[in-house]
């Protein structure tokens, strides 16, 4: 397989069939590689306010069967872990009967869904957008954003990626909210049979923003340390100013100290603020609010896993976006391989 990297594509769809599309390298996948998930996550604001806490949205599963879906309540700082979660009886979950997993059902306008029934859910993905419908609680529009960054490998090792960042429109709890976030498809070789965080080690890193000119930024950094030869150490990310050419690099550096989670006690650690070093840019987080997982508890029991949320700029000067989203995840996150890897754990 070839060498993971990052690659921009002005917005395409691709083949929406559910095999493999041909964004993707043929020299880097399996002929056997299809579509296995269709993930649509990110913030929510209510009635599109900014400076409110968002509720982070995200609805996680396999084409035949849900992992887990909800609404997160996120930390109220940046080592706490989300409160109990909203809606989580109500909503389609690991139990729920996929009675369409990822099928056509219209021609005109081409549609795609996939749908539960005894705890209704609907995820519709058209040539143009996708509608996420979660019971009587939610129904959204996501718009995709003028690019599409097609994943070869960077994130998830031996999985790839069609990934599209978004602006949400719509209701939840018949109230309007406004939001950014992502719908990524995920496609799976055959001959990988291992759940998808099964031994995951990875700091992976998103945001979007919609700056005061109206201009639209997104960034995206991955360091995989699983351990292997090939993506051991692996590092890619890209950063896009609407207007510029997008910059993609095979060297992120992350300048930041790390400290340790203090509601759990096996070493997993997290950073409160960092700079991303993309090319010639530099991206600058702040952290606000944590999490531990996005289901009902906090998943104690997902080592080395944490999350930060907060709010970025880039450049040196700091300034507010209109409306924006942060995705910051790390995954086999120890003490001492957050170490091995040249950080500092300063607690």
């Amino acid at each position: 397989m070839t060498k993971p990297y990052f690659e921009f594509h002005e917005y395409t769809v691709g083949d929406m069939s559910g095999g493999v599309p041909k964004e993707f390298d043929p020299q880097g996948l399996e002929s056997k590689t299809k579509m296995r998930m269709l993930d649509p996550y990110g913030f929510l604001f209510l009635y599109g306010d900014v400076t409110e806490k968002p509720i982070m949205y995200f609805h996680h599963a396999y084409i035949d069967s849900v992992r887990f879906n909800g609404f997160t309540t996120l930390g109220d700082d940046c080592l706490s872990p989300q409160l109990p979660s909203k809606h989580h009886t109500d909503m389609a979950q690991k139990d729920a009967i996929v009675t369409k997993p990822y099928i056509k059902v219209s021609n005109d306008p081409i549609e795609y869904v996939i749908q539960t029934e005894n705890k209704y859910s609907k995820i519709q993905l058209f040539e143009d957008c996708c509608i996420c419908k979660e019971t009587d609680i939610l129904d959204i529009m996501a718009k995709p954003l003028p690019f599409t960054i097609i994943d070869h490998g960077c994130v998830f090792q031996d999985r790839f990626q069609m990934i599209q960042p978004c602006m949400f429109a719509g209701y939840y709890e018949g109230k309007p909210v406004i939001g950014m976030g992502n719908y990524d498809r995920l496609y799976i070789p055959n001959s990988v049979k291992k759940d998808i965080l099964t031994d995951a080690a990875y700091i992976y890193v998103a945001g979007h923003g919609i700056r005061e000119d109206g201009r639209i930024e997104s960034y995206l950094t991955t360091i995989n340390y699983y351990g292997t030869s090939q993506f051991d150490g692996t590092s890619c990310g890209f950063y896009w100013l609407e207007g510029e050419e997008p910059i993609i690099v095979n060297d992120v550096k992350i300048d930041t100290e790390w400290v340790h989670l203090p509601y759990v006690d096996d070493g997993t650690v997290v950073y409160k603020e960092a700079v991303f070093h993309i090319g010639p840019k530099e991206i600058h987080f702040k952290g606000k609010w944590g999490s531990k997982g996005f289901t009902e508890k906090p998943r104690i029991e997902r080592h080395g896993q944490s999350q930060v949320f907060g709010t970025w700029y880039e450049g040196k000067v700091p300034y507010n976006h209109k409306m924006f989203f942060t995705f910051n995840e790390n995954m086999g996150a120890y003490d001492y391989q957050i170490k091995a890897l040249g950080f500092k754990v300063v607690d």
